[in-house]
C-alpha cells in the first residue's frame, strides 16, 4: 500500500494553493486511494471541504500552538490508515509567528515532519523569473525540501514551457504541471474568507471539474513517486501519549451544524481519549439539548445570514438557560460566544439569542482581531485553577455593544505582548472570542470534564436537571 505525504506550499497567499489542494486530492479520490487531508494553521474553512472531499476529517497541524511532539502524533494516528498524507499549508510557505521565526509556518512543519513540498507558483506576470523565485525559496533554509512545482495561471503552452526551462534549468527542481488561467476555479471569497461548503451552492460541479483538471494538468503518478514513502512511528492511545488518566465518563453536548462547527478534531478525540462522550445537537435545528448531559461545548463563526434562525429557536434558548441555571459547565467560544449574549444589533433591528451574557454583539467593518493567543488563567475555572496556561487563536468580525470582560484570561500576543484581561464567566460558563487548542494543555480539557462529571452527576442529578429542563422549556 501506498503511504505517500507531501505539502502543498506558495510564495505567499492567493496563488492557489487552496484550490489545487482540494483538486490533487478529489483526483486521487477519484483513483480509488484513502487520502487523509491536513492543514496548516488554525482554519477551519479549508478542513471543511477536506473534510467533504476525502471524507475524513481534516487536522490541523500547529507547532505554535501545540508541542512538536503532539503533532506529530496528530499526523501519524491518521496518516497510518491512509495511502496518501496531503497538507495544505497555510500564508507564504516561511510565514508564522515572529516570536521565533517561522514557528508556526508551513516550512516549520514540514521540517518537523520530513515532508517534500510542492510549490504551487503563480507566473502570470513573469517568465524566466519564476527560476529565481523558485531557487530563493529551494535555498533560503536547508532542512524544507522543495519536491516539485505546480505553475498556476500559466498564459499558453509556449509560456509553460518558459516557466518550466528557467525553473528546472537553474534549481533541478521539476516543474509536474501548469495550470491555465481560470477565474472560476477559484473558491468564492466572503467577508470572513473562503466560502465555507455549506454556503458554496455548486460545490459538487466545482469539484469534478478542478479534479478533471488536475488530471489532465499535472502528472499525478510523478507526484506520487517523487514523495517517498512515510516511515510512520507506532502510534500509541493517545491518554498514553499525554500520560492522564481518563476521567469518569460523561455525555458533553457539542454544537455542530452549518454555524457552529469551528473544532479542531484534535480536541474532539482528546474529550473522547478522557472518557468524554461527544453528543451533537444543533442550535440551527433543535428545540431542545440532548438528554442526560454533563457539560456543553460551542465553537463556530458567526454568520448574519443564520442570526434570524438562531433568533427564532427560543426553545434552545430556553434549553441553555435552564442548563446554566442548574450549573452545567458550558464552554464557548468565538460565535459560541456571541450566540450566548442577548443577541445580534444590527443598525434598527435585533435578533434575540440565549441571553447567558450580556451585551449585544455588532458586526464590523474591518477585522476585529487576529492572531495567536497566549493567555493565563486569571482566576479559577472551569478549565483550571489561576496560573493555568493554554494557547489559542482569535478571529473574528464581530465587537460587543459593552465591556462585559470580567477578567478570566490574561492574555498575551504571540509576540509576548500584553493584550490585557478577557473573557467572561458567570456560574459554570466561561466564554471567549479566542478558540483554543487542547494540546497545548490537555489538562485544562480534562479540568472541563471533571466539573461536568460532578455538577450534573453528584451536585444535581440528571433527574433535577431534566426537571428544571422540561420547566424552561
Amino acid at each position: 500500500m501506498y503511504q505517500n505525504g507531501f505539502v502543498i506550499a506558495a510564495p505567499k497567499s492567493g496563488e492557489g494553493k487552496t484550490t489545487i489542494a482540494c483538486g490533487i486530492m478529489a483526483a486521487l479520490v477519484r483513483r480509488g486511494m484513502s487520502v487523509q487531508p491536513y492543514k496548516v494553521g488554525p482554519d477551519y474553512v479549508d478542513p471543511a471541504f477536506h473534510r467533504l472531499i476525502c471524507k475524513r476529517p481534516s487536522i490541523n497541524l500547529d507547532l505554535w500552538m501545540v508541542p512538536e511532539e503532539l503533532v506529530r502524533w496528530s499526523f501519524a494516528k491518521r496518516a497510518s490508515s491512509a495511502q496518501v498524507a496531503v497538507v495544505e499549508g497555510v500564508m507564504g510557505l516561511f510565514d508564522g509567528s515572529q516570536e521565533a521565526k517561522r514557528s508556526g509556518s508551513t516550512a516549520d512543519l514540514a521540517r518537523a515532519l520530513d515532508l517534500g513540498v510542492i510549490l504551487v507558483l503563480d507566473v502570470s506576470k513573469m517568465a524566466d523569473s519564476a527560476g529565481a523565485l523558485v531557487s530563493g525559496f529551494a535555498n533560503y533554509h536547508p532542512e524544507v525540501k522543495i519536491a516539485a512545482v505546480v505553475a498556476n495561471k500559466v498564459g499558453s503552452p509556449n509560456h509553460y514551457e518558459l516557466v518550466k526551462d528557467a525553473i528546472e534549468g537553474s534549481t533541478g527542481i521539476p516543474v509536474i504541471g501548469g495550470i491555465g488561467r481560470d477565474e472560476h476555479l477559484a473558491i468564492p471569497e466572503r467577508k470572513l474568507g473562503l466560502s465555507s461548503p455549506e454556503q458554496f451552492t455548486h460545490f459538487s460541479s466545482w469539484l469534478d471539474r478542478i479534479a478533471d483538471l488536475m488530471e489532465k494538468s499535472i502528472d499525478l503518478d510523478y507526484l506520487l513517486a517523487l514523495t517517498p514513502q512515510l516511515h510512520l512511528p507506532q502510534v500509541n492511545d493517545l491518554k498514553n501519549v499525554l500520560n492522564l488518566a481518563p476521567q469518569v465518563h460523561t455525555r458533553i453536548a457539542v454544537a455542530r451544524d452549518a454555524v457552529f462547527n469551528s473544532y479542531y478534531q484534535d480536541n474532539l478525540d482528546l474529550l473522547s481519549a478522557l472518557g468524554g462522550e461527544v453528543v451533537e445537537f444543533s442550535p440551527l435545528r433543535d428545540q431542545t439539548l440532548p438528554a442526560n448531559i454533563d457539560g456543553i461545548y460551542l465553537s463556530g463563526r458567526f454568520s448574519r445570514d443564520a442570526a434570524e434562525v438562531l433568533s427564532s429557536n427560543q426553545g434552545m434558548h430556553r434549553a441553555l438557560q435552564a442548563a446554566c441555571q442548574v450549573g452545567t459547565p458550558i464552554l464557548a467560544e468565538g460565535g459560541g460566544l456571541a450566540y450566548l449574549t442577548e443577541g445580534y444589533l444590527e443598525e434598527d433591528s435585533f435578533y434575540p439569542f440565549a441571553q447567558l451574557i450580556p451585551g449585544k454583539v455588532r458586526l464590523t467593518q474591518r477585522l476585529a482581531a487576529m492572531g495567536y493567543r497566549q493567555a493565563f488563567l486569571h482566576k479559577d475555572t472551569i478549565l483550571g485553577l489561576a496560573g493555568t496556561e493554554l494557547r489559542g487563536h482569535e478571529f473574528h468580525y464581530t465587537s460587543l455593544s459593552e465591556d462585559i470582560w470580567n477578567g478570566v484570561f490574561e492574555t498575551f500576543s504571540s509576540k509576548g505582548e500584553a493584550l490585557g484581561l478577557t473573557g467572561f464567566m458567570t456560574k459554570n460558563l466561561v466564554a471567549s472570542h479566542l478558540h483554543w487548542h487542547f494540546f497545548s494543555n490537555p489538562q485544562a480539557l480534562a479540568s472541563f470534564l471533571q466539573k461536568a462529571q460532578y455538577y450534573n452527576k453528584r451536585s444535581i442529578g440528571h433527574e433535577t436537571f431534566e426537571r428544571n429542563n422540561r420547566r424552561y422549556t
